[in-house]
């Protein structure tokens, strides 16, 4: 498997982190892009993963960062044992949730924690959302009157 390989995994670039979590397991720190996972993880924001070897220790619904054919991707993770298959899927509910064929996993990372550039008040901006829609349907119901 690539993710496996000596030449590949010592060129990756390292660094250090102080928290107890990073110090035990194979570990990657990689960049997510996209918004298939807002709001847990926003576009842009950085995950921490451990390598996972045996598909016994998964914990369906934790997120995970699946290595595959196609690409990399970052999914909450449902696995029944002895099935040929993961299935993957998104917190953006406008994805759709579909299947990737173990066969397909090149590498597979539980993700421990996260890193983020993000500190915008994102339930201000609900709030925000929701009171801009009371009034709209209030001017609209003085209207009908």
């Amino acid at each position: 498997a690539i993710m496996d390989s000596p030449q590949m995994v010592g060129a990756l670039p390292t660094f250090s982190m102080p928290l107890a979590a990073t110090r035990t397991g194979s570990l990657i720190c990689i960049e997510i892009t996209g918004d298939s996972m807002h709001p847990t993880i926003k576009d842009r924001e950085w995950v921490i993963a451990e390598r996972i070897v045996d598909m016994e220790i998964i914990k369906n619904g934790f997120i995970y960062i699946i290595v595959g054919a196609e690409g990399v991707v970052c999914k909450r993770l449902y696995y029944d044992q002895g099935k040929d298959y993961v299935k993957l899927v998104s917190d953006n509910e406008t994805y759709t949730t579909y299947r990737q064929p173990l066969a397909d996993v090149v590498g597979l990372y539980k993700s421990i924690m996260k890193l983020s550039y993000d500190f915008r008040n994102w339930n201000n901006d609900l709030r925000k959302d929701i009171k801009d829609l009371k009034d709209r349907v209030s001017a609209l119901e003085v209207r009908k009157k």
